[in-house]
Protein backbone atom coordinates (compact mmCIF):
# COMPACT_ATOMS: atom_id res chain seq x y z
CA UNK A 1 0.00 0.00 0.00
CA UNK A 2 1.23 3.55 -0.66
CA UNK A 3 -0.60 6.81 0.05
CA UNK A 4 -3.83 6.18 -0.97
CA UNK A 5 -5.30 2.45 -1.44
CA UNK A 6 -8.45 3.10 -3.10
CA UNK A 7 -7.31 5.37 -6.35
CA UNK A 8 -5.57 3.90 -9.48
CA UNK A 9 -1.83 5.00 -9.98
CA UNK A 10 -2.90 7.90 -12.24
CA UNK A 11 -5.57 9.08 -10.24
CA UNK A 12 -2.78 8.79 -7.60
CA UNK A 13 -0.42 11.34 -9.35
CA UNK A 14 -2.89 13.60 -10.10
CA UNK A 15 -4.00 13.72 -6.89
CA UNK A 16 -0.18 14.06 -5.00
CA UNK A 17 -0.91 17.69 -6.74
CA UNK A 18 0.57 19.97 -9.49
CA UNK A 19 3.48 19.04 -11.60
CA UNK A 20 5.23 22.16 -10.46
CA UNK A 21 5.93 22.08 -6.79
CA UNK A 22 6.31 25.39 -4.35
CA UNK A 23 9.73 26.40 -3.77
CA UNK A 24 11.39 25.22 -7.15
CA UNK A 25 11.88 22.01 -6.91
CA UNK A 26 9.36 19.87 -9.21
CA UNK A 27 11.57 16.63 -9.24
CA UNK A 28 9.79 16.39 -5.81
CA UNK A 29 6.57 15.17 -7.19
CA UNK A 30 7.70 13.35 -10.51
CA UNK A 31 9.92 11.26 -7.75
CA UNK A 32 6.46 10.81 -5.80
CA UNK A 33 4.86 9.56 -8.84
CA UNK A 34 7.91 6.96 -9.19
CA UNK A 35 7.95 5.60 -6.35
CA UNK A 36 4.00 5.11 -5.98
CA UNK A 37 3.73 3.44 -9.42
CA UNK A 38 6.54 1.10 -8.30
CA UNK A 39 4.52 0.22 -5.13
CA UNK A 40 0.95 0.01 -6.79
CA UNK A 41 2.22 -1.35 -10.55
CA UNK A 42 4.88 -3.72 -10.06
CA UNK A 43 4.15 -7.01 -8.61
CA UNK A 44 5.92 -8.02 -5.09
CA UNK A 45 7.73 -4.01 -5.90
CA UNK A 46 9.20 -1.32 -3.70
CA UNK A 47 10.83 1.57 -3.90
CA UNK A 48 12.32 4.64 -1.87
CA UNK A 49 14.54 7.29 -2.48
CA UNK A 50 18.29 7.06 -1.86
CA UNK A 51 19.43 10.27 0.24
CA UNK A 52 22.17 11.03 -2.09
CA UNK A 53 22.63 15.58 -1.64
CA UNK A 54 26.37 16.08 -0.15
CA UNK A 55 24.94 19.71 0.30
CA UNK A 56 26.73 21.64 -2.02
CA UNK A 57 23.86 23.58 -3.47
CA UNK A 58 21.47 23.37 -0.67
CA UNK A 59 23.61 26.28 1.62
CA UNK A 60 24.34 23.63 4.64
CA UNK A 61 27.08 24.56 6.80
CA UNK A 62 30.21 22.74 5.57
CA UNK A 63 30.13 20.77 8.65
CA UNK A 64 26.44 19.28 7.80
CA UNK A 65 28.11 18.75 4.48
CA UNK A 66 31.15 17.00 6.25
CA UNK A 67 29.41 15.06 8.32
CA UNK A 68 26.76 13.14 5.78
CA UNK A 69 29.84 12.62 3.18
CA UNK A 70 31.83 10.78 6.42
CA UNK A 71 28.50 8.77 6.92
CA UNK A 72 28.23 7.26 3.37
CA UNK A 73 26.13 9.60 1.39
CA UNK A 74 27.64 9.91 -1.97
CA UNK A 75 26.62 12.42 -4.18
CA UNK A 76 25.63 11.11 -8.06
CA UNK A 77 23.53 8.13 -6.63
CA UNK A 78 20.22 8.09 -8.73
CA UNK A 79 17.23 9.55 -6.55
CA UNK A 80 15.27 5.63 -6.28
CA UNK A 81 16.13 2.35 -5.72
CA UNK A 82 13.28 0.00 -6.87
CA UNK A 83 12.77 -3.77 -6.17
CA UNK A 84 10.87 -6.75 -7.21
CA UNK A 85 11.24 -10.52 -6.75
CA UNK A 86 14.14 -11.18 -8.60
CA UNK A 87 15.10 -7.78 -9.90
CA UNK A 88 16.10 -3.81 -9.30
CA UNK A 89 16.96 -0.85 -10.52
CA UNK A 90 18.45 2.62 -9.65
CA UNK A 91 16.43 5.54 -11.30
CA UNK A 92 17.73 9.17 -11.99
CA UNK A 93 14.69 11.34 -11.66
CA UNK A 94 14.37 14.41 -13.52
CA UNK A 95 11.99 16.99 -14.22
CA UNK A 96 11.36 19.03 -17.17
CA UNK A 97 14.45 19.65 -19.38
CA UNK A 98 16.87 18.61 -16.88
CA UNK A 99 19.97 16.72 -17.35
CA UNK A 100 22.08 14.19 -15.25
CA UNK A 101 25.24 15.89 -14.26
CA UNK A 102 28.86 14.71 -14.78
CA UNK A 103 29.12 13.16 -11.42
CA UNK A 104 25.66 10.81 -11.33
CA UNK A 105 26.35 9.67 -14.84
CA UNK A 106 29.68 8.68 -13.45
CA UNK A 107 28.21 6.98 -10.63
CA UNK A 108 25.57 5.09 -13.55
CA UNK A 109 29.06 3.96 -14.93
CA UNK A 110 30.37 2.33 -12.15
CA UNK A 111 26.85 0.38 -11.34
CA UNK A 112 26.42 -0.65 -14.58
CA UNK A 113 29.74 -1.74 -14.89
CA UNK A 114 28.20 -4.03 -11.55
CA UNK A 115 25.54 -5.50 -13.05
CA UNK A 116 22.85 -2.90 -12.19
CA UNK A 117 19.91 -1.61 -14.22
CA UNK A 118 19.67 2.25 -14.31
CA UNK A 119 17.68 5.10 -15.73
CA UNK A 120 17.14 8.03 -16.06
CA UNK A 121 13.38 9.04 -15.97
CA UNK A 122 11.12 12.19 -15.74
CA UNK A 123 7.59 11.16 -16.09
CA UNK A 124 5.68 7.50 -14.78
CA UNK A 125 5.49 6.28 -18.40
CA UNK A 126 8.93 6.85 -18.67
CA UNK A 127 9.70 4.81 -15.62
CA UNK A 128 6.69 1.75 -17.14
CA UNK A 129 9.27 1.58 -20.20
CA UNK A 130 12.39 1.35 -17.88
CA UNK A 131 11.02 -1.02 -15.59
CA UNK A 132 9.87 -3.31 -18.17
CA UNK A 133 13.16 -3.51 -20.18
CA UNK A 134 15.00 -4.54 -16.68
CA UNK A 135 11.83 -7.24 -16.66
CA UNK A 136 9.77 -6.11 -13.52
CA UNK A 137 6.79 -7.67 -13.64
CA UNK A 138 4.61 -4.50 -14.49
CA UNK A 139 0.95 -4.84 -13.87
CA UNK A 140 -1.63 -3.06 -15.95
CA UNK A 141 -0.96 0.73 -15.02
CA UNK A 142 -3.70 3.28 -14.64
Amino acid sequence: MLVRDDMTAAEEVDWLGPTKPKRGKPELLVQRAVIAFVKRCVRGGYAFHVPNDTGGSRGNASHHKLARHRAGVVSGVPDVFAFWPGGCCWLEVKAGKGKATDQQLHIHDVLRSGGQNVAVVRSVEETEVALRSFGAPVMVSG
